[in-house]
């Protein structure tokens, strides 16, 4: 490869060499369509009965299907193994049960072999978390194959892939790859991993980039503007952390119950962001130390005012809530609107127990900006709720 001439070493806005304008335009679009969407937390998944001894099965591919209006970033998959469900605490993967992904719609293999499940998740919460989202396309799905290795059990699965559907039907799943590739999909709650957001300001609003066309530079002038807005208006704004608590004793078995809605209605007259659901599961509460969410007990949740689904179906807690700390947490927070609320409707799964669940969303009020202006604050990766760092 022959040297490169002065010009092209010359440093580009990416910090590579040669990035054309009509890159950055495309960029600019993209980010454009980024911002005028909402990242919605999601969640899709399954189960598959009584394993057959050293045969690879398939979980239900309908079950792991893309059903929001978007594409579907998946940050980490949950597992959840048992031999009965309980009305006691969840506890780490089997070690006999083995794993392999596939993206259908990529005809993309996950795992170059089946893998036994320790291997693949953390036994502190049974989750497996990815380096980089990876984007199922609207009615996109995966196939996921399971083995039982050498022990004939009733082995029980149930998996949840977790992450965010991108809503709102401008940007399509190439898309949004393309933005995690360059850096511009907003970075994940409290980890700055490979795809955190970090070239907004020099690769798009920074002095000295390439003259675009008069469309994409009239494009690029209006968003250095509107971040600059949102940035001021949350320069200015005021925070105050905000909780939404509620529960319900002895859930029925086998039959939707849904906690009380006003408790996780916002009528705080603010948008709310929440960045995680907490939860809690006991025969009867007690001075007594607390442990893990119970096996039996499903939730499904759905973010009322948008009627937005946040688990496509019903999901089982350890799925959902680490066991470590009984706490999901939003990759992006959830942004609830004056007035609007989360439905959560429990069920106990084939266990007839006194179950009682508690459930609380955590975040903060943000006096200063709208519904509307912190989704797309967040969507841009300017809202990042304040975390302590590591002393």
């Amino acid at each position: 490869m022959p040297p490169l001439s002065p010009v092209e070493r010359i440093p580009t806005p990416l910090g590579g060499t040669g990035v054309s304008a009509s890159v950055i335009e495309h960029m600019t679009e993209l980010l454009d369509k980024l911002r005028r969407s909402e990242l919605s937390p999601y969640v899709i998944g399954g189960s598959l009965s009584n394993l057959t001894q050293n045969v690879a099965q398939r979980m239900q591919v309908d079950d792991f299907k893309n059903d929001s209006d978007g594409p579907f970033a998946v940050s980490r998959w949950g597992f959840y193994t048992t031999d009965a469900l309980a009305a006691s605490i969840s506890t780490a993967v089997f070690s006999n049960v083995s794993a392999r992904f596939i993206d259908n719609d990529r005809k993309r293999i996950l795992h170059k072999t089946e893998a036994l499940l320790p291997t693949i998740v953390s036994i502190a919460d049974n989750a497996f978390v990815l380096d980089r989202p990876h984007v199922m396309a609207p009615d996109g799905s995966f196939t996921v194959m399971l083995r039982e290795q050498d022990v004939a059990d009733t082995t029980d699965v149930y998996l949840a892939l977790r992450g965010t559907a991108v809503v709102g039907g401008l940007l399509s799943a190439a898309e949004v790859r393309e933005l995690s590739a360059a850096g511009l999909y907003p970075k994940t709650l409290g980890r700055d991993v490979a795809w955190a957001q970090g070239l907004l300001a020099t690769f798009l609003l920074g002095e000295g980039t390439p003259a675009l066309t008069p469309a994409g530079e009239m494009l690029r002038l209006a968003l250095r503007g509107r971040v600059a807005e949102l940035r001021l208006k949350l320069a200015q704004a005021h925070y105050g952390a905000y909780s939404f608590e509620g529960s319900l004793a002895n859930i029925a078995q086998n039959t939707s119950s849904n906690l009380p809605n006003d408790a996780f209605r916002n009528d705080s007259g603010f948008p709310v962001a929440i960045t995680r659901l907490r939860a809690g599961t006991y025969t009867a509460v007690a001075a007594a130390a607390a442990g893990a969410v119970f096996s039996n007990v499903s939730f499904k949740i759905t973010h009322a005012g948008p009627n937005r689904t946040l688990t496509r179906t019903r999901v089982l807690a350890p799925c959902l809530f680490t066991i470590s700390d009984n706490e999901w947490v939003f990759d992006h927070p959830l942004v609830l609107g004056p007035d609007e609320s989360l439905d959560i409707g429990l069920v106990e799964e084939n266990v007839n127990a006194t179950t009682d669940v508690f459930v609380a969303a955590h975040g903060e009020q943000v006096a200063g900006l709208s519904a509307t202006e912190l989704r797309e604050a967040i969507s841009l990766g300017l809202y990042q709720p304040w975390k302590r760092a590591t002393w």
